[in-house]
């Protein structure tokens, strides 16, 4: 599962364009999920 974040909220305000998004603007979160088994109480 990857995900590219486009932007943050902060205080309830979306931010897409500032200097501090720029920054890792175009970055890549990679994660990979494992089926488990569920364990009984």
């Amino acid at each position: 599962m990857s995900f590219k974040p486009l932007g943050f909220i902060e205080h309830g305000v979306e931010d897409t364009t500032s200097e501090k998004v720029e920054r890792w603007a175009g970055a890549m979160e990679n994660y990979t999920l494992e089926k488990r088994k569920a364990k009984r109480n």
